[in-house]
């Protein structure tokens, strides 16, 4: 989402509410490897373990960087050293308007190129300075910016004669005179208010609407505008009856911006970037230079998204002429941002709403449109560059999100989403978190049909939240966002730093969206690193061989932006003010927010999946066009070479003809289906309507006869309806659960990606459709370990799981390798795989047995456990950072406590360093006993080191540790960093009427701080079950 978008809709809120362990020197990558992961060899993790514990620069998170004047070349190169240092494997450059596009800008590139050279990260950059993409080459005097049409009307009764203009514009913006048409009415509708131009922030509706539309006469629609002579006047019969005359008016829309629809436009935008932001450094780009970026399209006009050679491409690909069914184009506010969740009435309509077949055709021409004159004329511009196009395909505006996104990957561009415009952070259950998981599918699903591998997300930008995501929070949601199939962080954001920029930093946003970090003055940036490996682990396993996915979902239209902005007005409330009360009176203690769930500000899901998703199903969107490609063709399965889905699911009345055809062919083939519903029973399409109906219907009919097709009442009932055609998921769970997976596939290796979205943990069994040899990849550590217990049944490997809240896990299983001696049951504890055989670990003693899979069993005895130990005192020294330089403090704590409930830190922020011992017994370092390090509740990133060593790279607290390589016999010390966020310091200043920004001040609430625990020394037991011969 682009920053002028951003700030337009947060300023006039804010106006209101205030009236109210690897080395420093980054990747070790040559710059050559500094590039996209789609053009990089994939090293596959079991063959090559050594690129899983240190991925290239090309699968490691990126960061936005956002620039700003004055320009320092010193600090401009320092800034990509400690970007490099923190782990990330590029950054994306979003230029400054006030430099874009002179020397100095270009001189900073140059600089900015080099150093990323230097530390071995790429470098990607927006589009120019601003978005929707904008240049001096297609502002309005050139006929290439952004076009619209906007009509006027007048009534008339006959018989009659009219003689005069033809009406002017509704809104009295002149524009050029495109076409004169009439047309008799059958029904009249409501008046039409006065359309209002800029974004449209109503949460259900548009600000100007007919509550019903005017009916027209399809036969008596007739196109005037040969009548109209030199002068501009029209003289014209007017026949019996109600006619309305219409006048359309074609002009620039007021935003400025290039026209995404025609590829001269395109053209005129690349070559100005060529003279004028890359001048000859574009030398330099390749082999460092990623991709150019463009942002969420964020597109407004006043009424019709228009192109000069609209009605001509329209006539070609439709195959009839728009002018005269114009009238029926005038959809209020749907053409404006943010996109609304449902049309409302059309302004005028045929009888039985035949005009949406018109409006049908009209979108699909615009989707066409923007693919073919605007992301490939753009994709191919970045080839000649060696770089790519990476750009948040169609959302932002009424155009086709899924097949947008196909056609960039088709194209070998790279698709991104956003989590802020999906709706994220959102809790579990509430609106937004199930839209979120749709917003992510639809952009990846096109992007697993084109063939890519890649989809990028713009990570970790929220309203209302600056200073407030910590490392935990963009964790939590690229954790969510990998479910859904996304697989690259780009994190929101860095911001350059000018040289005297006061303390904490210059904000891109003025304090109101989140988060413009810095190196110098953000606690947790120390932390960093163990997470980008994390990403970066997540991400190689993730672009790994093909995607698979069980499940298809037909959908037909376009993505609603009113996650990010419906309830902007009520997010500070929300976030900020709620907590700072006394009492929570505007949100629940599960985090449902009344206010908007009462106003239904948000939108609603696009599926109900929940049902699937819980026994274990992926899916996917496709659209319409989707299912015409080459590759959707089959043999049971809808995209062969790729996601490969072994049912569709349709839940639609009206499917085009060739689609309905289409699907029946597949559903011939053994392609399950399923129709949710009443069946379709039309076509989409205007021309030849009642042939297509015919065509439609037919296809559905030959469809029911077959078996691989079945029907179900409901959304919620098509998990039943999956179960008696057969259909079960590649991975399914042995009790409904929320747990989900993502499922890579290889010549020789099924990789699942798991992660437990709820928010206690769960112990259940995993069913995988697959064979082999199976290991477990850690993602924090970079360790690949054999897995000691699972057992094979039919086709499908069995795993005993258990998952924290929020936790995430990779299991591989490597086809036509022999599987080493393991477990396949025990009656208590874990069995995992140590030193080449079989350990049976469990908390509690007493007599086990184990099963083995050569069919012998071992019995086994544990000894006793002690009780665990728990810290009685700790030592807390913190530097609290603020404008003036850090304060140190000193505190001994008998309890631990929430840093603003003790009084000297209760508006801190800073880095901790907890301190404490532990005598522990002799008896807890025998060979038969280990311990676990279990921290309890933590806010901030961490740092844990026991007797001096770092424990796990983990930054982020959520599974307990092994520590017992660590512990000895005695005393015992334990050291915890921790990191915290701005925030509260920040809040504090605020509170204390310090100078800053006066959004802070609108923001009061804080956040809990600190180590809460408790923490424990967990003992267990451990016997050794055998001595392996280890992997063959």
């Amino acid at each position: 989402m682009s920053s002028r978008m951003r700030w337009t809709a947060a300023v006039a809120v804010t106006a209101a509410l205030l009236a109210a362990v690897l080395p420093a020197t980054g990747p070790q990558v040559s710059a050559a490897a500094a590039t996209t992961a789609d053009s990089t060899a994939i090293a596959d993790p079991l063959l090559d373990p050594a690129a899983f514990a240190n991925p290239p620069a090309a699968f490691r998170p990126k960061t936005r960087w956002w620039w700003a004047t004055p320009y320092d070349a010193g600090e401009f190169a320092a800034e990509i050293e400690e970007v490099a240092k923190a782990g990330f494997g590029g950054v994306e450059v979003a230029f400054n308007e006030e430099g874009w596009a002179t020397e100095a800008q270009r001189e900073m590139l140059r600089t900015s190129l080099a150093a990323a050279d230097r530390h071995g990260i790429s470098l990607d950059m927006t589009m120019g300075a601003a978005w929707p993409v904008r240049s001096p080459a297609v502002d309005k005097s050139t006929g290439l910016s952004e076009q619209e049409l906007q009509y006027g009307r007048r009534d008339l009764l006959g018989p009659s004669v009219y003689a005069g203009p033809p009406p002017g514009p509704g809104d009295g913006t002149a524009g050029t005179l495109y076409a004169v048409t009439a047309a008799r009415v059958v029904l009249p509708g409501t008046p039409v208010p006065v359309p209002l131009l800029g974004p449209n922030l109503t949460p259900t509706g548009p600000t100007a609407a007919p509550m019903y539309s005017t009916v027209l006469d399809p036969a008596s629609l007739v196109d005037l505008t040969g009548a109209v002579d030199a002068a501009g006047n029209l003289s014209w019969k007017v026949p019996p009856g109600h006619w309305v005359l219409f006048g359309f008016w074609q002009r620039p829309a007021t935003e400025n911006v290039m026209d995404h629809f025609n590829a001269d436009s395109a053209r005129a935008v690349v070559d100005y970037l060529d003279a004028n932001m890359l001048g000859d450094t574009a030398s330099l780009l390749p082999g460092t230079g990623g991709s150019f970026f463009e942002d969420s399209l964020e597109l407004d006009v006043a009424e019709v998204m228009w192109t000069g050679r609209f009605a001509d491409e329209f006539r070609r690909r439709r195959g009839y002429d728009v002018r005269k069914y114009l009238p029926l184009l005038f959809v209020q506010g749907i053409h404006h941002y943010p996109v609304l969740e449902k049309s409302p009435a059309a302004d005028f309509d045929l009888p039985g709403g035949a005009g949406e077949r018109v409006r049908h055709d009209y979108f699909q021409t615009l989707t066409d449109l923007y693919v073919d004159e605007h992301i490939q004329p753009f994709q191919q511009w970045a080839g000649t560059h060696g770089m790519r196009f990476r750009t948040q395909p169609a959302f932002g505006a009424a155009l086709d999100v899924t097949r947008s996104a196909r056609e960039v990957a088709k194209a070998g561009g790279i698709a991104d989403d956003e989590s802020l415009n999906a709706g994220d952070p959102a809790m579990l259950g509430d609106t937004n978190w199930r839209f979120a998981m749709d917003h992510y599918r639809s952009v990846v699903g096109g992007v697993h049909q084109g063939g890519g591998r890649e989809i990028s997300s713009e990570l970790g930008a929220m309203f209302w939240r600056e200073y407030e995501p910590g490392l935990a929070d963009l964790k939590a949601v690229m954790d969510k966002q990998w479910a859904a199939g996304v697989t690259t962080p780009i994190l929101h954001g860095f911001a350059y730093q000018p040289p005297g920029s006061a303390w904490p930093g210059r904000s891109q946003f003025f304090g109101i969206v989140s988060d413009s970090w810095n190196h110098r003055n953000f606690p947790q940036w120390s932390m960093w690193r163990p997470l980008t490996d994390y990403w970066a682990r997540g991400n190689l396993v993730l672009q790994q061989g093909r995607p698979q996915v069980d499940l298809a979902v037909y959908r037909d239209g376009f993505l609603t932006s009113a996650a990010s902005f419906a309830a902007l007005a009520t997010d500070a409330l929300n976030h900020q003010v709620d907590p700072a009360l006394p009492a929570q009176v505007l949100t629940t203690p599960d985090g449902r927010e009344l206010v908007d769930d009462t106003l239904k500000l948000k939108p609603s899901r696009l599926f109900d999946g929940e049902p699937l998703e819980r026994a274990g199903f992926t899916f996917e969107y496709v659209d319409p066009q989707g299912l015409l490609e080459p590759g959707a063709a089959g043999n049971g399965v809808l995209y062969p070479g790729g996601p490969s889905y072994r049912a569709l699911v349709i839940d639609e009345r009206a499917l085009p003809a060739t689609v309905a055809e289409a699907i029946a062919r597949e559903a011939e083939k053994g392609l399950r289906v399923v129709f949710v519903g009443a069946l379709p029973d039309r076509g989409t399409g205007y021309a030849a309507a009642t042939d297509e109906d015919t065509r439609v219907r037919a296809a559905v009919q030959r469809m029911l006869a077959m078996p691989t097709v079945g029907r179900s009442t409901a959304q919620a009932g098509v998990l039943g309806a999956l179960a008696d055609a057969g259909v079960t998921p590649a991975a399914s769970w042995s009790r409904a659960l929320p747990v989900y997976s993502n499922h890579r596939r290889t010549d020789g290796v099924d990789y699942w990606y798991l992660w437990n979205a709820g928010t206690t943990a769960v112990s259940f069994d995993g069913s995988f459709r697959t064979s082999g040899a199976l290991s477990e990849l850690n993602m924090w550590t970079g360790e690949i370990q054999p897995l000691g217990r699972y057992r094979s049944t039919g086709d499908r490997v069995v795993v005993p799981l258990e998952l924290g809240p929020g936790e995430t896990k990779v299991l591989a299983f490597r086809h036509g390798r022999s599987q080493q001696l393991h477990a396949v049951s025990a009656d208590a504890g874990e069995v995992v795989s140590r030193d080449g055989g079989l350990e049976l670990r469990d908390t509690s003693s007493g007599a086990h047995s184990v099963r083995l899979s050569d069919g012998s069993e071992r019995k086994v005895t544990m000894p006793e456990l002690p009780e665990p130990l728990s810290p009685a005192r700790w030592s807390l020294h913190v530097d609290e950072v603020g404008p003036n330089g850090p304060t140190p403090h000193d505190l001994e704590l008998t309890e631990l406590a929430d840093w603003r409930d003790i009084s000297e830190l209760s508006r801190a922020s800073g880095t901790g360093t907890y301190r404490t011992s532990l005598m522990v017994p002799s008896s807890w370092v025998a060979s038969n006993r280990g311990t676990f390090l279990d921290l309890g509740l933590v806010h901030g990133a961490i740092k844990v080191s026991m007797n001096g060593q770092r424990v796990a790279p983990d930054a982020v607290a959520g599974r307990r540790f092994d520590v017992s390589e660590f512990i000895r016999a005695g005393s015992n010390d334990l050291e915890i960093v921790l990191a915290t966020t701005l925030k509260n310091r920040l809040a504090g200043l605020a509170v204390r009427g310090d100078p800053r920004p006066l959004t802070i001040a609108a923001q009061p609430a804080t956040q809990p701080y600190g180590l809460l625990g408790p923490v424990r020394l967990v003992p267990f037991a451990r016997a050794s079950i055998s001595r392996g011969e280890g992997p063959r």
